[in-house]
Parts: C-alpha cells; structure tokens; sequence
C-alpha cells in the first residue's frame, strides 16, 4: 500500500472572515476530513503547502494557489466577484457536492453571499433605520478577537469555528441535493395533471420548480401537522408572499363544520387566515377544495 499524507490547506493567519472559514471548510469535505488547515502569512510555509487560499497574492489553479487579493480571479455571471470560499467551491465544489446541479444550488444559496460581503460588491441593508440583519460574516466576527484581547490565539476561534463551517455546508448540501428530486418529482406530478391549474403530489415536496409554471394556482399534497392533505396556493414569484389565486375570501380562519358547510366539502376541516392553506381530511376533500377554489 502506498502512503498518502494528509494533504496541507493554507489560510492566513489573524483577524479571519466567513470567506477564508469556508475556503477551509470546503477543502475539509473535499478530502473527508484528511486535511491538515494552517493559518500563516509566512511565505515558506505558504511555499510548503499543497493548497493556499485567501493568502499568497497568487491566482493560479494549476499550482493549487487561490488567493483573490491581487485581482484577476473573475466574477460569476451575476457581477458577484469571486473571494477564497468561491474559489475553492469553483473548483472542488461539483464533486464535493456530487454533481454540478446542487454544487451551483450551494453557490446561489450560501457561497455566493460570503464572497459578496467578502469583495464589497454587496453591502447589508438594514430592516429599519439602524437595525441590520445578522450574517455569517458577523458570527466569524464575534469569535475573532477583540482589540483588547492581544493574548488570545486567535487560531484555537477558526479551528472551534470549522466544525460548525462544515457543518452548515454538509446541510446546505444535502438540502440541494433532495431540492433538484423534489424538482424531478412535482415536475412529474405537474406533467400528469390534466388540469395545470392544480397538481397533485403524493407527498409534500417544495414546489419551487412550478415558479415559472404562471398557469399553477394550488398544489395538493399531505398535511403532516393535521394528518389530512391540503391544498396551498402557488406564490406570485419566489421574491413575494402573496398568492397567485387566495383561496376564497369567505373561507378565512374557518374550522370544522363550518368551514365543511360553507365550502360544500363534508371533511373540510381549516383554512387559514391569510388564505394560503386549507385542509381536508381526505385527499378527494383536498382536490374538491382546489377546484372549487379555481372556479371562484
């Protein structure tokens, strides 16, 4: 058997970014974990090393070097600049994330804003006056060292840090894989539909694929919380709440029996407030529901 070290990432050492706590976290998935992280600014050991990142004032994939500091490194198509967590997910992501599909789900998900807080091409805007929300960026923050703390290993706060950088690509990954089968799969329920007003899934599934689809008003599916199926209305766009179609107005807030007698559906049992979600008892209850819903 031949021996095969442990492979060597560079980081720069001192004040870290979530930009160069992702850098590490990616190559740690991209090896499973046999990979040895070093912070340093010291060039022979930046020299040394098998991969570097986020330090060294080279761009170079070839050479394994991915620094973006000095320019040159491209942006995506958005205008969104690449930093070290981008550049590390460009080229180690498709396999880390076991195809190109979910690697570019992660991208538009979570590399993508840490490299663009990283660059500067986006700032945070605030909710109200003052009140901003709170980023990956501002957790890598609170765990660097404040200007007081001089003594503190700043080192020992990216290595407490790198599990949990791991961790939240680990989801971020698996949640884009089950999204593109959630696609494959309401995609087919919306083939089958003889009406594309409403489609049917036999599970509850993220609907984000039927988006583009103007003519889907409702999807039916199974209510987990209630045991029964409901059917829920298709949003305007995925930038807003509001839906396509409400379900209609007299139904609001409406429980049980009175809900059944005014919808004219025996097992109706709630529809909702905001007239986003009502629910039935069966799964014919749920359909009835949405083609009444249609027609009014």
């Amino acid at each position: 058997m031949i021996f095969q070290k442990n492979k060597t990432i560079v980081v720069h050492s001192g004040r870290f970014h979530a930009d160069d706590l992702f850098a590490a976290a990616i190559m740690m998935e991209y090896f499973d974990g046999k990979a040895k992280i070093i912070r340093s600014v010291d060039p022979k050991v930046i020299a040394k090393a098998d991969y570097v990142f986020d330090v060294g004032g080279i761009y170079n994939p070839v050479m394994k070097r991915f620094d973006h500091h000095q320019g040159g490194v491209g942006a995506r198509e958005n205008g969104i600049s690449y930093a070290s967590a981008g550049l590390a997910w460009k080229h180690f992501g498709e396999k880390t994330a076991l195809s190109k599909k979910a690697a570019d789900k992660v991208d538009e998900k979570l590399i993508v804003s840490i490299d663009a807080f990283d660059t500067g091409d986006i700032s945070p805007r605030p909710f109200k006056d003052d009140l901003y929300p709170y980023l990956l960026d501002d957790v890598a923050r609170v765990f660097g060292n404040t200007w007081k703390e001089t003594n503190r290993d700043e080192t020992k706060s990216f290595m407490f840090m790198l599990p949990f950088a791991r961790a939240i690509l680990r989801r971020e990954i698996i949640n884009a894989n089950a999204s593109i089968e959630a696609e494959n799969l309401v995609l087919d329920a919306y083939e089958k539909s003889a009406d594309k007003r409403i489609v049917v899934t036999e599970r509850y599934l993220p609907v984000g694929a039927l988006e583009d689809k103007e003519e889907v008003l409702y999807v039916v599916s199974p209510e987990n919380r209630s045991h029964g199926w409901a059917v829920r209305t298709m949003r305007k766009n995925k930038h807003e709440y509001g839906n396509r179609k409400d379900l209609p107005s007299e139904w609001a807030g409406k429980n049980g029996e009175e809900l059944a007698k005014i919808s004219g559906v025996p097992d109706a049992i709630f529809c909702h407030l905001k007239l986003f979600i009502a629910v039935a008892k069966s799964k014919e209850g749920a359909i009835a529901l949405a083609k009444k819903a249609v027609e009014r």
